[in-house]
């Protein structure tokens, strides 16, 4: 069953996540571009949220 708080909850995570280490270790998860980042989250929010 959907768990749409949860699903809140990982995706706002999933976001503070990418500049917190960014400015703690000096790089991004995957050393990924912001752009890429983004595109990626948004993609898989959609995917998660069923708004396709």
């Amino acid at each position: 069953m959907p768990d749409p708080e949860a699903t809140a909850a990982v995706l706002v995570a999933s976001l503070t996540y990418y500049p917190i280490l960014d400015v703690l270790i000096g790089h991004t998860p995957g050393d990924l571009k912001p752009e890429r980042f983004l595109e990626a989250w948004l993609d898989s929010s959609v995917a998660a949220l069923k708004l396709r």
